[in-house]
């Protein structure tokens, strides 16, 4: 539970990494008013990453830019993910369960929010992680049994046989 707890917190943490930086890249994109680099951006931030989705809006919540060509130029209406326009100018995790980290960062220039890149990534990897470790633990465990079977044999038999010649 505490492996589990450690490496949904590391995914958490390298999603908020993942988000930020986006953030910074995209301020120049977002300054230009170029939403064909904002996609480019977006797709690349997925490549050989667990992001499942990413998308930058601003600050009415439209989005300027999204993994799925099919959100551009939508305004966002679900109610959690507009209250992140609420909170206060920082990345923030704001969803999280088992299969999924959402988060949101700011895209700042000089002190001025432009908009939100929303970024959401898949848990499987430290999933997979995890379940390595707990077989590991597991093969570990069974072949410690193993070996000590095997000792307390060899000593209960060691010992045996001296008992039977003292006898």
């Amino acid at each position: 539970q505490r492996q589990r707890t450690f490496l949904l917190e590391a995914a958490a943490e390298t999603a908020l990494k993942q988000a930020s930086l986006t953030a910074d890249a995209a301020a120049f994109w977002l300054i230009a008013d170029d939403t064909a680099g904002m996609n480019a951006l977006l797709q690349s931030s997925r490549h050989n990453t667990p992001v499942r989705y990413a998308f930058i809006m601003d600050l009415r919540g439209q989005v300027l830019a999204h993994t799925n060509k099919e959100h551009l130029g939508n305004f966002i209406s679900d109610t959690e993910t507009l209250r992140v326009l609420q909170q206060p100018k920082q990345p923030t995790v704001w969803q999280s369960d088992d299969n999924l980290i959402q988060v949101a960062a700011p895209v700042v220039v000089e002190d001025t929010t432009l908009g939100w890149v929303m970024l959401g990534m898949g848990t499987a990897p430290a999933l997979e992680q995890l379940r390595k470790i707990g077989l590991d633990g597991l093969l570990y465990t069974l072949a410690a049994i193993v070996l000590g079977a095997v000792a307390a044999w060899l000593l209960a038999s060691i010992v045996l046989h001296q008992l039977g010649l003292i006898l």
